[in-house]
């Protein structure tokens, strides 16, 4: 993605989102968007920023896709202030650009691959799919309820959050007919969040895969 516009907004509802844009986002054509829920720390203005472009982008950007990424400063992206912050993030796209409203994606790394699993598949609007890198599932999946396709990347050797119950949760949503994908990684750590570039590249097909069939509307 060449990216005409990178910018820091200001919201008028509060908070900060990072955004990024592809050239041409003015021509009408309907564009994904990739919501990007960034992991712990101490979180400034921008500084879901760190996430989206180290990782999210440099990885995505074959989707040609409007990027958003929310702050939030809670503990937990399930939090009621920071899932606010990801409708006003999503809002805001949907106001300013020519969105493909079935092809909004949620990603998440650490504390957000945490948070994509506990909202993938209750947010409205929904989301299309669902990529997590480095989460856990939450330990009351719900594979019954679940509609979202979702792609895992987890470290094999993740010494912060195990791989175990994403093995679990991923065959549980596919013993439930759910398009449930995962890709564990050897010889990577939780904190070498740079080794998952390559990984979340190799999703964009699955996402185009997923898409396929899709109508393209915008709003």
């Amino acid at each position: 993605m060449h990216t005409a516009a990178s910018e820091l907004v200001h919201l008028e509802q509060g908070g900060h989102i990072s955004v990024l844009a592809p050239e041409g986002i003015d021509s009408g054509v309907a564009r994904a968007l990739i919501v990007s829920l960034h992991y712990g720390g101490p979180v400034s203005p921008g500084y879901g920023g760190g996430l989206l472009h180290d990782v999210v982008a440099p990885a995505l950007q074959a989707l040609d896709a409007v990027m958003v990424a929310p702050d939030c400063g809670c503990d937990f992206w399930a939090d009621a202030p920071c899932t606010d912050a990801i409708s006003h993030a999503i809002d805001y796209a949907l106001g300013r650009y020519c969105i493909d409203s079935n092809r909004i994606v949620l990603v998440g790394y650490s504390k957000g691959g945490i948070g994509t699993w506990s909202l993938a598949n209750a947010h409205v609007p929904a989301f299309s799919a669902a990529i997590i890198m480095a989460g856990r599932p939450p330990e009351t999946l719900d594979a019954d309820a679940w509609n979202v396709p979702v792609y895992a990347i987890q470290a094999g050797e993740d010494e912060l959050l195990p791989v175990t119950p994403t093995v679990d949760a991923i065959k549980k949503l596919q013993q439930h007919g759910v398009e449930a994908t995962l890709s564990i990684l050897s010889g990577v750590t939780h904190f070498e969040t740079f080794r998952f570039v390559d990984p979340l590249r190799a999703a964009a097909p699955w996402l185009q895969r997923i898409w396929h069939q899709q109508g393209a509307r915008c709003g």
